[in-house]
């Protein structure tokens, strides 16, 4: 995997989560769990809303619809190239599934590379 374009590629699909870019490069170069996990924070705070009661529940904010679509595109795009690829598919699962319960309820942004590498996460 290359680390620098799947960076560059995550700020193209998501610049709004994205105030100072160069925090994601050092000098063994880019940070991609850093992205990844900051912009699915971004997206969290900015684009889901999760309601706890009568039941937890997770949903689009009117409006953001643009914004989630954008970040599981992205996430597609990069689980079909996966395929194989262990250390994108780590990547991947980590940040976008461990300990992400509200994932399941927006299924329907997901494609189906993103709901198998789910499944197996």
């Amino acid at each position: 995997m290359d680390e620098r374009a799947f960076v560059e590629a995550l700020f193209a699909a998501l610049p709004e989560a994205f105030e100072d870019r160069e925090h994601y490069f050092d000098e063994d170069g880019a940070l991609a769990y850093a992205a990844l996990g900051d912009a699915r924070m971004w997206l969290e705070d900015n684009a889901i809303r999760v309601r706890l009661v009568p039941r937890w529940r997770a949903s689009v904010r009117p409006g953001r619809e643009d914004l989630v679509r954008r970040f599981w595109d992205f996430v597609e795009q990069q689980a079909a190239a996966s395929a194989g690829e262990a250390d994108l598919e780590t990547l991947l699962s980590l940040e976008c599934f461990e300990g992400v319960a509200w994932v399941d309820d927006l299924d329907e942004y997901l494609g189906p590379s993103t709901r198998a590498l789910r499944r197996s996460a």
